[in-house]
């Protein structure tokens, strides 16, 4: 999870940096606050996520903030939205986290796009990368592998996309929410009347969206 810290920024994270810009650097650390647990998932195994104890510590990462872990030490969650993380998603960090059941770093200022290897995480249930500055084509065949997921939040950023065959195959899973940047933009009419302008082509097209961002 250091990966993570250091390819968004952690030293400028909103809540709970370690202080340190790498290996032999410092500067002053910023806040550690408990999150509230109502912004957490809904599940006691994530409780932990809450926890203010700084990433990077000398402690156990399963006790970091934004961190839950289960029984065994495996960690299932990574919870850090809102914390002003800036940068990609490593690539190395999908590997790390084999047993990931939720990954929310939702309205931050991710940037880069959504790799293949998610698909990888065969335990996630919760993917939320929504409102954020990422782009690229969503990898929907990789994300197709994950059968226990039930909410993938994708909009508000810059992807591109067709989910349709996606879509075909959702009801055999347990998706139960699923939003993209699927809404036509219309432009603006002039103060005193209307446009017959086209509306913009989607950015994704998606027929089994519960919501449609733009």
């Amino acid at each position: 999870l250091a990966s993570l810290y250091y390819s968004t920024g952690g030293d400028g994270w909103a809540n709970c940096p370690s202080g340190e810009s790498g290996p032999g650097g410092g500067r002053a650390a910023g806040p550690c606050h408990p999150a509230s647990r109502s912004g957490l998932v809904l599940d006691p195994d994530l409780a932990g996520a809450a926890s203010p104890v700084r990433f990077l510590g000398g402690s156990d990462e399963c006790d970091w903030f934004g961190v839950a872990c289960d029984g065994g030490g495996r960690v299932v969650g990574v919870v850090l939205p809102s914390n002003g993380l800036r940068g990609p998603i490593p690539g190395g960090l999908y590997g790390a986290v084999p047993g990931l059941r939720v990954l929310d770093l939702s309205m931050n200022g991710i940037a880069g796009g959504l790799s293949t290897e998610v698909g990888g995480l065969a335990a996630l249930e919760v993917l939320k990368l929504n409102n954020n500055n990422m782009s690229g084509t969503i990898p929907f065949e990789s994300i197709s592998r994950l059968d226990k997921l039930e909410n993938l939040s994708l909009g508000g950023n810059d992807f591109t996309g067709d989910a349709t065959a996606f879509c075909e195959g959702i009801e055999s899973t347990g998706v139960r929410h699923f939003t993209a940047d699927c809404a036509y933009s219309f432009p603006k009419s002039s103060p005193g009347g209307s446009t017959d302008e086209e509306p913009t082509a989607v950015a994704v097209v998606c027929p089994c969206c519960t919501l449609c961002m733009r």
